[in-house]
């Protein structure tokens, strides 16, 4: 109660001098020197804070900056299960036998002298009684003097395992894959690196799959799937010609999928496509990379970029891998795509059918419809319309041969001759304008056919109507 009084007054501004001289005599955190230390506590606990948060603060922007592609992944293993452990001790050159500890196999022990080479075998042994008794703690104050002060032996590798297997029981993940990733970067003559990748895999696919670290071994504490596809980044860059490769890219790509990061997935998918061509998953990452662009589709009257994307991927997908298990749903798919972008053809060829009366432009669209979905219902109401394009196309020609001959007659009788017999021969331009979207017809225009004019037998004379024929053109 004295030290949260004790804020209080410091956050409301009361100074020393304003309080009870008892009461301060009572609270004071230092009775020896007669001044209270709670701003100095205070002090120093922002100054240790905010270096604190600072340096955690860059930590993870130099990891962002080296994973930078991916962020928030949560991924299914799927049933995937890592490759089964060699026996214990059976790592490189060193075995261990409970009855006489640790020993060598052939080699030597990285140049140290005969007193240094003991010590060292003397650390791992008492480090590995300390373990087999269940003495975490000493073991691994032994272990770590061994991978620190003899770096170069043999036994520097084993301890950094038996470090990580330790941690991995202690509940401190992130520190057993550094561990396991100092022995692949630093040790490449280090014999279980199946087993090392293993479990880096088995590390990665925790956090991913939302992994909490207890904190004081009691409460769960937070996810961060983040830092799962971090991890299998790095164990691609580590061995990315190992079978761990590919199943890692998946993984990051399903992840990136549930949390709709769908560049970041595409970027995996596209990299185990062109790296992996021959691998397990190759022909799921095809499908699930068609899904991908499939969800990112926004219907038909947006762009269909992502639609023809899913087309495409879903065809290779059919031609590449015709007797997969996925069959059924990349048609199923494909056919959805092929609606979709129909429907958008027929969207189009309605604007130009009944807002702009562009007939050519219409029927283009709208037989397009039919040849990406021939079997839809979209194609079905595409052919409807093409129907009636076609009987609105004789009406505007009856209605143009009457218009013609109604003028004519008036120009002749005018003239006081007799009216001519006049064949009305519409191109398609008369009846199918070209006009771009957006712009109004001209209504000022003369009709673009020209009566053609026969002999009645007396006079022969060009009649030309004088008035405009305006609505349809």
């Amino acid at each position: 109660m004295a030290v949260i009084r004790y804020f209080i007054s410091f956050l409301t501004g009361f100074s020393r001098s304003s309080m009870n001289k008892d009461w301060q005599h009572t609270h004071r955190f230092c009775p020896s020197s007669g001044n209270p230390c709670f701003l100095f506590l205070v002090l120093v606990t922002l100054v240790f804070g905010t270096n604190l948060v600072r340096g955690q603060e860059e930590f993870e922007e130099k990891k962002k900056e080296e994973f930078k592609s991916y962020s928030n992944t949560n991924i299914d293993l799927g049933g995937v299960q890592p490759e089964l452990r060699r026996p214990d001790g059976e790592a490189g050159a060193i075995r261990w036998s409970p009855a006489s500890g640790y020993y060598t196999v052939g080699g030597t022990l990285g140049g140290l002298q005969p007193e240094y080479a003991q010590e060292a075998l003397d650390l791992m042994n008492r480090a590995r009684a300390a373990e087999e008794r269940g003495s975490q703690r000493a073991a691994l104050g032994d272990y770590k003097r061994v991978f620190k002060k003899y770096p170069a032996s043999q036994y520097a590798p084993e301890a950094r395992y038996r470090t990580g297997l330790i941690y991995l029981q202690r509940d401190r993940f992130d520190r057993a894959f550094e561990e396991f990733d100092i022995i692949l970067r630093g040790y490449p003559t280090y014999g279980n690196f199946n087993l090392l990748l293993g479990e880096q895999y088995e590390i990665a696919s925790a956090y991913v799959n939302g992994y909490r670290r207890k904190i004081f071994g009691l409460i769960p504490g937070w996810t961060n799937r983040d830092k799962g596809a971090q991890y299998f980044e790095r164990l691609v860059f580590n061995a990315p010609f190992s079978d761990y490769a590919p199943l890692s890219l998946m993984n990051v790509a399903v992840g990136q999928l549930r949390e709709r990061n769908y560049v970041y997935a595409i970027d995996a998918l596209d990299r185990l496509i062109n790296a992996y061509p021959n691998s397990v998953v190759t022909s799921d990452a095809y499908l699930k990379l068609a899904q991908t662009h499939a969800e990112m589709v926004d219907g038909p009257l947006y762009d269909q970029g992502a639609t023809r994307e899913a087309i495409s991927n879903f065809e290779d997908y059919l031609i590449l891998f015709p007797s997969s298990s996925g069959l059924a749903e990349a048609e199923e798919g494909l056919a959805g795509m092929n609606e979709t972008l129909a429907q958008s053809k027929f969207k189009m060829a309605d604007y130009y059918y009944k807002k702009r009366r562009n007939y050519t432009a219409a029927k283009v669209f709208f037989n397009e419809a039919i040849t990406v979905a021939p079997n839809s219902q979209t194609a079905l109401t595409a052919r409807t319309r093409l129907d009636e394009i076609e009987g609105k196309v004789e009406e505007l020609r009856e209605k143009q041969a009457r218009w013609l001959q109604k003028q004519i007659e008036g120009e002749a009788k005018r003239r006081g001759v007799p009216a001519p017999v006049i064949v009305v021969e519409p191109t398609s331009a008369t009846i199918d304008s070209d006009q771009p979207p957006g712009s109004e017809p001209d209504k000022d225009s003369e009709p673009a056919v020209q009566p053609k004019v026969e002999e009645t037998g007396s006079e022969t004379e060009e009649v030309k109507p004088k008035k405009r024929f305006l609505g349809i053109f």
